[in-house]
């Protein structure tokens, strides 16, 4: 028997690894967009059983000063549970939107998520922590992170390594081979200055980097930690970094280095 090859099934131990966790993720974000969604329809629900009822109530008071301020109590009471219902959302996660943002963002996600995408390409929303920061504008408004839809795009890729040791027949794991970032500013004070994006070092990782978007008032900063590779700028090979109607869309694929036998 030949020598058993360490290189090669370290490599598909790694590969494996990251193919469950990418799974795993895939799971929890799909659980939690559909709880997500849930709640949405019943505040809406909610909102308009309330604002229905309370204009019922508005139109059968009478004239009189006793009945007048019974209904308006009765309709300030429907209004406060419906300001408590809206409330009662997570605030721990990270994409939740703003009460007055909350149907717009959901809108842009659901169109997003609606779209035919690539079958090579999977939810991704690995978050990068973020330094907690004083923004100037906090006084005024209220600091919030904002919503998003992104996907990762993985392949095969035929470096010499892989030519040697696979052949289309029993192809080699699938890597990482670029981004799509879809982020959500329906709320953005400012509209005639984009969002922008910076490539920062990441300091757990010298093989990945942490990609932060920044915009204005009353977005936060939101980052993610991604492949470090050199990026194709090529508008014809998927490059795309444009903001319109309140999304900012960055997509990228990686250089490929491609070897001839």
């Amino acid at each position: 028997q030949g020598a058993v090859d360490v290189d090669y099934w370290g490599q598909v131990r790694e590969e494996l690894g990251v193919e469950k966790a990418k799974a795993t993720l895939a799971e929890m974000h799909a659980d939690i967009l559909e709880r997500r969604l849930q709640r949405v329809r019943k505040a809406r629900d909610g909102s308009s059983a309330d604002t229905a009822t309370g204009s019922a109530d508005a139109d059968r008071a009478e004239p009189t000063r006793g009945g007048s301020e019974v209904e308006q109590r009765k309709r300030r009471r429907l209004e406060e549970l419906q300001r408590r219902i809206l409330e009662q959302q997570p605030t721990s996660e990270s994409s939740r939107p703003s009460d007055e943002t909350r149907d717009v963002s959901q809108e842009m996600f659901e169109a997003e998520m609606r779209k035919d995408h690539d079958p090579s390409e999977s939810m991704f929303s690995v978050e990068a922590s973020v330094e907690a920061r004083k923004y100037a504008w906090q006084d005024k408004h209220r600091p919030r992170k904002p919503r998003y839809f992104n996907r990762v795009h993985t392949g095969y890729e035929w470096n010499k390594y892989n030519q040697t040791h696979y052949d289309k027949d029993n192809p080699p794991p699938k890597v990482v081979q670029g981004y799509k970032f879809n982020i959500f500013y329906p709320d953005l004070i400012d509209r005639t200055s984009a969002p922008t994006y910076r490539v920062e070092k990441d300091p757990e990782s010298d093989e990945t980097v942490v990609l932060r978007f920044t915009a204005g008032p009353p977005y936060e900063d939101v980052a993610f930690r991604i492949v470090s590779r050199e990026w194709e700028y090529n508008r014809r090979r998927g490059f795309r970094n444009t903001f319109d109607r309140g999304v900012l869309q960055l997509h990228f694929r990686f250089k490929r280095h491609r070897y001839r036998r």
